[in-house]
């Protein structure tokens, strides 16, 4: 478990939502499963590549695809976003929320949907922590559970890299 200094660098404006998420009341863990047997905490680092159209179907024009470490080694994740909105503080011009659909694979075959929501800072690239983004994954079609994601996105090439936790129940 990381500590809250551990977390204060990347957290954003998102960032305490994410934390009072986490801290939300679950059942028991036990080596890092529930009870049930369905869920399991998970852990690693992803990287992706743009998606160009016409397989990327995002309003605004962002797609990813990417591969997942960790406890997900050798799956993939797919995001779409669907929103992009720069947040309404006249000293904080560079953030932006969005939001998205994320779609996970494991090296098992199961698939796991659910939705994206997060800041990124969008300072001009090279500047300030261009790209660094904050996101909650929650599931809600396959499984359920959530990822808390940290990352940079490049905003040149649409690339992007950064590490997620979170918890996932599968049927």
């Amino acid at each position: 478990m990381m500590t809250s200094h551990e977390w204060r660098p990347w957290l954003g404006l998102t960032g305490a939502l994410v934390l009072m998420v986490a801290a939300a009341p679950s059942t028991g863990l036990a080596n890092g499963r529930h009870d049930d047997g369905g869920c399991r905490d998970v852990h690693g680092k992803f990287s992706s590549v743009a998606v160009a159209p016409p397989e990327c179907t995002s309003a605004v024009g962002l797609c990813t695809s990417g591969q997942l470490s960790g406890s997900l080694n050798g799956g993939t994740y797919a995001f779409t976003m669907n929103t992009l909105n720069t947040v309404p503080e006249p000293e904080a011009q560079f953030v932006a929320f969005f939001t998205g659909i994320s779609t996970v694979t494991t090296r098992s075959g199961t698939v796991i949907r659910g939705v994206d929501t997060g800041a990124m800072n969008l300072n001009p690239p090279g500047t300030n922590e261009s790209g660094r983004f904050s996101t909650l994954l929650s599931f809600t079609d396959g499984g359920s559970g959530y990822l808390q994601i940290r990352g940079k996105l490049d905003l040149m090439t649409g690339n992007a890299t950064g590490d997620f936790k979170g918890e996932i129940c599968t049927p």
